[in-house]
């Protein structure tokens, strides 16, 4: 009760990128949990077979997807949803209302306006999460290029592997430990960088405003790490030759 959200709806029923022409032909819709209007609601229950495209596109309310062979389009204004055992490629967008995605075996792109996005054991070619106002919290990630960031949240990362690892955070900390790369990056505008445990050949750590603490392993052979207002702390092989 009290909720309030209003968004624009196609003819089709979809919302979001929606073209000019659909735009056009588009109506305002509002969905309160209270006051005037037609009260309604509906529970539904989707059977997929397997190699299929599913699209959910879902309000107001909470999303429920497990165990399907199919790749997952899923857009949300206000719903919060979890989307477990998935083989196949995985994209969500939400306004509000945050994510869990666990046990993917497919890329996986995962946007948030608001709320926090939690990925846990996918192994695909390019993994993404990025909220703009919430936390990214990932954990057993795999791919070639993973990709992380928050405008204003933290980010928290336990053990990920990937040929590029990135993450940016412009308004909070970046806490990683344990994280397997060719190359490692980690910015933040306001807030501390955690890095522990980082296995990579080449390592850049820039904290605008905010502390470093880095411990690097002997693959590292090229390391750059910038603050203009922080402390520093980096722990890094004797054996390193490499170029600072």
């Amino acid at each position: 009760r009290g909720s309030r959200s209003q968004l624009r709806v196609a003819r089709d029923g979809t919302f979001f990128d929606l073209g000019t022409t659909d735009r056009v032909r588009s109506r305002g819709v509002t969905i309160a949990g209270s006051g005037r209007g037609t009260e309604a609601w509906a529970d539904v229950h989707v059977a997929l077979p397997p190699g299929r495209t599913l699209r959910l596109y879902v309000a107001v309310g909470r999303i429920e997807v497990s165990n399907v062979e199919s790749s997952l389009h899923v857009r949300t204004s206000s719903a919060r949803s979890e989307l477990r055992g998935i083989r196949g490629s995985v994209q969500l967008q939400t306004s509000s209302g945050g994510a869990i995605i666990s046990d993917v075996a497919g890329s996986v792109r995962a946007t948030s306006s608001s709320g926090t996005l939690r990925i846990s054991n996918a192994r695909g070619g390019h993994q993404q999460a990025e909220a703009s106002s919430g936390n990214v919290e990932v954990n057993d990630v795999t791919g070639d290029v993973v990709r992380l960031g928050a405008s204003s949240g933290s980010i928290r990362v336990g053990r990920i592997e990937g040929g590029d690892v990135e993450m940016r955070a412009s308004s909070g900390s970046i806490r990683a430990d344990g994280v397997r790369a060719d190359r490692y990056t980690a910015r933040t505008s306001s807030g501390r960088i955690t890095a522990h445990d980082i296995s990579a050949a080449s390592i850049e750590v820039d904290a605008s405003s905010g502390s470093i603490d880095l411990r690097a392993d002997a693959r590292l052979n090229s390391l750059q790490v910038q603050t203009r207002s922080g402390s520093v702390r980096a722990s890094i092989p004797a054996s390193f030759a490499g170029s600072v």
